[in-house]
C-alpha cells in the first residue's frame, strides 16, 4: 500500500486533507499540485525545507539556480509521483506520463514565478523571493521566503494562507500582488478626468468591444470601418487596430467629437485591458457574469473570461483546477477562501452566481 502511506506522508507534511465529499482521483491531483509546488521551492532554495535550520535571512543568500535544471528535476520527481500516485488521464489531457510530467513542471514552475512565490533574475536564472505576508480583505497570504511547512498554515494549490485577520491589519499590502485600490466602476470616472486625451482620426479599420454583454469578452469584439463612426456610443469605448502594430487604444465621443488615449504595451503585458472589458461591462449595466456551483467544503467557480493578471495571481494561489493540471477557467476553491475570492471579483466587476452545473454534482474524477 505504498501509495496510501505516500499520499498520507505529503498530506501531513503539507497539511492537505480530503474534503467529506472529494472524489479520490479530485483529493490526490490536489496532493499532486501541492507536492510539485513544494519542490519546485525545494530546487530552487537547494536544501530540504524539514532539514534547515539556518535563519531566513542566510537562506535568500543562496545562489541563483538556472531555471532548466529546475525543469529537469522537477520533471523527474512529477514522473515519480505520478507513477506512485494515481492521476486520471483525463487530468493531463491524455498525455503520456513521461510528457505530462514535462509540462506539469513547465507549468507548476511558470505559476511560481508569475504569482511572485519565487523570483526571476535573468531570462534564465530564478531564485528564491524575500519573505512577504499581505493581508487581504479576510486572510493572510504568505509569498516568498523559504518555509514552506506550518501547522497554522493552508496550502491552496500553489499558495499558502493564515487564518483570518484582525479588522484594523485588513487590505495591508494589497499592492504587492497588483491588486488595484480602485473599484472598477470608479475607473471609469477616473479614466475620463486623467486619461492623456487627444484629438484624433480612426483608423480605416478596427475592432470595438462591445460593452454591457455580460458575456464572454473573446466574443463580444465586432469589426468596424472609419466609415462607421456614427456607431460608437458616446464615452469611453476600448478599440484594437485591425492592421499593423497599433494594439489598443481608448476613444472618447462627446457629441460628435472624438479623442484617444493609448495604451502602452504594459496594459497588454498586464491584461489590464481585461480590466478596461469588465469596467465598461459594468457602466454599460451588465456586469460580466461568473457561474459557481457550491459542493459542500468547496466552490467550482467557471471563469467565462480571462481576468488581468493581478485577479489571476490571487485566484491561482487561491484554488486548484478543476478539469485539468493547467485549467485557468474552472477552479476550485475552498469554502473559507470564497469571501476573499468573491470580494475581489465584484471589485473587479464580476457577478457570481449560482448556475453552473457539473457533471457528477462537481465531484468530478478528473479534479
Amino acid at each position: 500500500m505504498i501509495n496510501s502511506h505516500v499520499a498520507r506522508k505529503i498530506a501531513t507534511d503539507l497539511n492537505v486533507h480530503p474534503f467529506s465529499n472529494e472524489s479520490d482521483h479530485a483529493y490526490i491531483h490536489r496532493l499532486l499540485l501541492c507536492a510539485l509546488a513544494t519542490w519546485t521551492r525545494v530546487l530552487v532554495l537547494g536544501q530540504s525545507i524539514s532539514s534547515s535550520s539556518a535563519p531566513e535571512e542566510e537562506k535568500l543568500g543562496y545562489h541563483a539556480v538556472d531555471i532548466m535544471h529546475v525543469h529537469s528535476r522537477l520533471t523527474q520527481v512529477a514522473y515519480g509521483l505520478m507513477h506512485t500516485l494515481p492521476c486520471n488521464p483525463k487530468y493531463v489531457d491524455g498525455m503520456e506520463i513521461r510528457e505530462a510530467a514535462g509540462k506539469w513542471a513547465s507549468s507548476m514552475a511558470e505559476d511560481l514565478l508569475f504569482c511572485y512565490e519565487l523570483a526571476r533574475l535573468t531570462n534564465r536564472l530564478v531564485g528564491v523571493a524575500p519573505l512577504r505576508t499581505l493581508s487581504l480583505k479576510t486572510h493572510q497570504l504568505l509569498l516568498g521566503g523559504s518555509n514552506w511547512t506550518n501547522p497554522q498554515w493552508n496550502n491552496v494549490g500553489i499558495g499558502r494562507w493564515l487564518p483570518p485577520i484582525a479588522e484594523e491589519r485588513k487590505m495591508e499590502g494589497v499592492s504587492k500582488l497588483g491588486l488595484p485600490s480602485i473599484a472598477t466602476r470608479d475607473y471609469y470616472a477616473a479614466l475620463l478626468k486623467d486619461a492623456a486625451w487627444e484629438r484624433m482620426e480612426l483608423p480605416e479599420a478596427f475592432s470595438i468591444f462591445q460593452a454591457g454583454s455580460g458575456g464572454w469578452h473573446y466574443r463580444a469584439w465586432i469589426g468596424m470601418s472609419r466609415q462607421d463612426v456614427d456607431k460608437l456610443p458616446q464615452g469611453i469605448s476600448l478599440l484594437r487596430q485591425s492592421v499593423g502594430t497599433g494594439g489598443f487604444f481608448l476613444v472618447r465621443r462627446r457629441g460628435r467629437e472624438l479623442s484617444s488615449a493609448r495604451l502602452d504595451a504594459w496594459y497588454v503585458d498586464e491584461n489590464e485591458t481585461n480590466r478596461l472589458m469588465y469596467m465598461l461591462d459594468d457602466y454599460h449595466g451588465r456586469r460580466a457574469t461568473f457561474k459557481y456551483k457550491h459542493c459542500g467544503d468547496y466552490i467550482v467557480l467557471h471563469c467565462h473570461s480571462k481576468l488581468p493578471n493581478a485577479e489571476q495571481r490571487l485566484l491561482l494561489l487561491a484554488s486548484w483546477p478543476y478539469r485539468t493540471y493547467n485549467d485557468r477557467y474552472y477552479r476550485i476553491i475552498p469554502i473559507f477562501l470564497w469571501e476573499e475570492v468573491q470580494f475581489w471579483l465584484a471589485k473587479l466587476g464580476v457577478h457570481v452566481e449560482e448556475t453552473l452545473k457539473l457533471t457528477n454534482g462537481g465531484n468530478r474524477d478528473n479534479g
